[in-house]
């Protein structure tokens, strides 16, 4: 998979998918790298506020799933419903990082059809990624909180 085809959306989404950059220690050459092929903007760092409510609330207002390495985001305290989606990452270097990504989204992608990069997509969803597989968590219709592990296969 090319990184072209990692930023393709169907017809009536918005393209690209948008992300928000949590600055927290992310490697600056995985910055560059997602720039090119994302619609990428950096987070705003407000002193004396609360990150993660700030974090949340710019997520929202520009509807961009967040990309961090920070684990907390990871709990159920921070709830589902206040963001378009949460990308966790590792905390690794650059090359690491973009290989395990890859990976990612081509078993995403064959899982739920290319679209599932668009933001449309990723409402209250959170994702960690490792370097064997990643978890999908969400909230189901009746509240309940479901998660799925995927593990990638050597072909991918």
């Amino acid at each position: 998979m090319n990184d072209e085809e990692i930023t393709y959306c169907p017809k009536n989404t918005e393209g690209k998918l948008k992300i928000l950059v949590d600055e927290n220690s992310l490697d600056p050459n995985l910055i560059k790298y997602l720039k090119k092929i994302f619609n990428v903007k950096m987070a705003v760092k407000n002193k004396g506020l609360d990150d993660y409510n700030v974090l949340y609330g710019q997520a929202r207002n520009e509807s961009r799933v967040i990309l961090t390495n920070d684990q907390d985001f990871w709990n159920n305290k921070y709830p589902f419903e206040q963001a378009i989606g949460i990308l966790i990452i590792p905390n690794k270097d650059a090359d690491v990082t973009i290989k395990i990504l890859k990976k990612f989204f081509v078993k995403l992608g064959k899982m739920y059809d290319m679209g599932r990069y668009c933001n449309d997509r990723w409402g209250g969803l959170k994702v960690k990624v490792q370097q064997n597989g990643f978890i999908l968590k969400y909230k189901n219709e009746d509240g309940s909180i479901h998660t799925e592990d995927h593990d990638y296969t050597a072909n991918e």
